[in-house]
This record gives structure tokens, sequence and C-alpha cells, in this order.
């Protein structure tokens, strides 16, 4: 028989919520915060929360930059975002807290669900920037990833 330590079931109830209805679903702790910068392309005030909303083309190329916006304005960019550690919670949950345009589509929840999966196993301050990159050998297609970003001083 197995015993099984408090530890890793508290580590178990931090990874996944049951619902009432019996499904499992995901939880995250990590969102990406704005620090305010124009020579980096990065126009959103500090510490407000990003969102990503899917570009409506995506052109064939090897990588596509793509940025983050204001959660609060839906519109104000940012080329990167830093890891804040937070409060766990959902996905609907996020959109229903920062999601301020009508209903997301399907693609925009798929948008949303990549970056905080991304952000999910980086250390708090991480800068983060978003892209679109040529992906497949047969049939080739454009894949968006979040993905840690270096700075270097020159």
């Amino acid at each position: 028989m197995w015993r099984v330590g408090t530890a890793f079931i508290e580590l178990v109830l931090q990874a996944v919520r049951i619902t009432q209805e019996g499904n499992i679903l995901e939880v995250f702790s990590k969102v990406l915060v704005a620090r305010y910068n124009p020579k980096n392309k990065c126009n959103v005030e500090d510490g407000a929360t990003l969102i990503v909303k899917p570009l409506v083309s995506v052109p064939m190329r090897d990588h596509v930059p793509h940025h983050f916006v204001n959660a609060q304005d839906g519109k104000t960019r940012s080329k990167y975002g830093w890891v804040k550690e937070t409060e766990p919670f959902s996905l609907n949950d996020f959109i229903h807290k920062y999601w301020r345009s009508n209903e997301p589509s399907d693609n925009d929840r798929l948008h949303l669900e990549t970056m905080l999966r991304s952000i999910a196993r980086l250390a708090p301050d991480t800068p983060c920037a978003a892209t679109y990159s040529r992906r497949g050998i047969e049939t080739k297609r454009m894949a968006f990833t979040v993905h840690r970003v270096f700075f270097y001083d020159a």
C-alpha cells in the first residue's frame, strides 16, 4: 500500500482544480506584466497585466514577431512581458477578469492558454516575447509561442 504525503497532495491540488461537474481544470499562478520602456517598444505602464490577441493573418515566414497588449484597454502594445507570481486561477477566471472585448473566440482562448502554459515554468521577473514560427515538414503551418528572452548590454 502506498502512502501519499501531504506535501504531494498539496502540490496536486495547486496544479488542478476539480469542478462540480467532475471536469479537471488547469490552474495557473503566473501572469505577464509590463515594464514601461518606449526604447524597447514597451508602451504599457509598469505593472499592468498583459494579454495576447492573435493576428488575423500570419504570413508564412520563419519567424513573425508578435506583441502583448494591455489587458485594461486591449490596445496599448508591449513587445515584452515579465513573469509575475499571483494567486492561482483558471483560464476562465483569467478571461473573466481581463478580457475586455466580446466573448473570446476559440483562437483567442488557444493563444491565452499558450501564453499561460508557456510562462508557468518560468521564474518570476523573466522577460518573455511572443512569436509565430514556421513548423512542419510536409505541411507548413505557423505556430504561436511565448518564450523567454535575454537582454544584453551593448
